[in-house]
C-alpha cells in the first residue's frame, strides 16, 4: 500500500477485514491515508460469536469455542474507537443468520455506535456448499428489510451495497442507489419459458395509459400477446395497503405468471422486492401498448418514466407500511 500511495497520491485506501489482528496498525494505516476501514463483526455475545467461528488463530495460537469468541470480539471492539481517533471512517459489516444472529444485530449496531462506528451493512448470508452453513436457508427479503429498520435506530445504515462484488454500487456519503437497482434487476432476470410467464401487469386508470404509482394501484390489468395483438385477461385486485413489505411480497406472488410489471412509478423497496420474483420492473408513462411492444418484442421503450419524476415525495401521505 505504501508503494501505491508514493505512484498514486490521489488514490483513496479502503481496508476490509475482521478486526483480529487490526489494532497494531491503525496508526500505520492512518499514516499510509487509509480512510476507510470495514469491519465484520457478526455479533458482540461471545456465545453467538462462537457458532459463526469454530476457532480463532491468534499470535500464533488456535483457540476454540467462547475463548475465541472472546478473543476476536475483544480485538474487534477496541479498533473501533482507535480507528475514530485516528481519523478514519469505520464502517460495519454484520452477515445475517437465520437462527443465529438476526435477532441480535440490532445490539451490535448499538454496542457499535457507542464506540463511535459510522455506519453498517447487513448483508443477507449466502450458504456455500461444503461450508458448515450450507444448509442454512437464505434471509428473505423481509427479513432483511426488518433487520436494516432494527439497527437504523442506531447507526446509519448503507443500505445500497449488498455484497462486496461486482453489483456493489456507492460510496460512503454517496448512496448510487440507483445504479445499484439497475445493475441488480439486470442480475437477477431469470431466464424463463414464454408459456410459464405469459403475461404483463399494467398499473392503468382507464386501460389506455402506464399512469399509476404501484402503491396507489387497487387493481392491475393483466395483459398477453396474441396473434391477432395485445389482448387484455383479466383485472387483478391488489392487496390491500398497510401491511409493509408483506405488500410486496404479496404483489410478486399475485404476479408470479407475470414477465413483467409496468408502472409509472415505483418505491426502490417493492421495485427490488418484486424484481427478485423475477419479474422485470419497468417504469413508464406513455400507452400501454408501447410498453407491451418492448417487453414481448424488445422494442425500445421511448417513454420510459424520467428518473425522480414519479418517487415518493412531499406529497405522500403514506407511512412506508406498503403505500398506505
Amino acid at each position: 500500500m505504501q508503494r501505491i500511495k508514493s505512484a498514486f497520491p490521489d488514490k483513496i485506501f479502503c481496508i476490509s477485514t475482521n478486526g483480529l489482528n487490526l489494532f497494531p496498525y491503525v496508526d500505520q494505516l492512518a499514516e499510509i491515508g487509509v480512510s476507510h476501514v470495514t469491519i465484520t463483526i457478526n455479533a458482540i455475545d461471545p456465545d453467538i460469536t462462537a457458532k459463526v467461528y469454530k476457532w480463532v488463530r491468534f499470535k500464533k495460537k488456535v483457540y476454540r469455542g467462547r475463548e475465541a469468541a472472546e478473543i476476536l470480539l475483544r480485538q474487534q471492539l477496541k479498533c473501533i474507537p482507535a480507528l475514530k481517533a485516528a481519523g478514519i471512517t469505520v464502517k460495519i459489516n454484520s452477515v445475517i443468520m437465520p437462527g443465529i444472529n438476526d435477532a441480535h444485530l440490532e445490539e451490535v449496531a448499538r454496542v457499535c455506535a457507542g464506540l463511535g462506528a459510522d455506519v453498517i451493512n447487513c448483508i443477507p448470508m449466502i450458504a456455500a456448499k461444503g461450508t458448515a452453513f450450507e444448509e442454512m436457508t437464505q434471509p428473505d427479503s423481509k427479513m432483511v428489510f426488518k433487520t436494516r429498520i432494527q439497527v437504523s435506530k442506531h447507526m446509519k445504515v448503507m443500505s445500497h451495497c449488498a455484497r462486496c462484488r461486482a453489483d456493489a454500487a456507492g460510496l460512503l456519503g454517496k448512496d448510487l442507489s440507483d445504479t445499484h437497482v439497475m445493475l441488480r434487476e439486470f442480475a437477477n432476470r431469470q431466464p424463463f419459458k414464454e408459456a410459464e410467464r405469459p403475461y404483463v401487469a399494467v398499473a392503468t386508470r382507464e386501460c389506455l395509459l402506464v399512469n399509476m404509482h404501484l402503491g396507489e394501484a387497487v387493481g392491475f390489468y393483466i395483459f398477453k400477446q396474441s396473434p391477432k395483438g395485445f389482448q387484455l385477461v383479466e383485472e387483478r385486485q391488489a392487496p390491500p395497503a398497510g401491511s409493509g413489505d408483506n405488500r410486496w411480497l404479496d404483489l410478486a406472488n399475485l404476479f408470479k405468471d407475470c414477465r413483467a410489471l409496468l408502472v409509472s412509478g415505483v418505491g426502490e423497496n417493492p421495485k427490488a422486492i418484486i424484481g427478485d420474483a423475477g419479474i422485470r420492473v419497468i417504469e413508464m408513462t406513455g400507452l400501454i401498448d408501447e410498453g407491451l411492444e418492448g417487453v414481448y418484442d424488445h422494442k425500445p421503450i421511448r417513454s420510459i418514466a424520467k428518473q425522480d419524476a414519479f418517487r415518493c415525495g412531499s406529497n405522500c401521505k403514506g407511512n412506508a407500511q406498503g403505500c398506505a
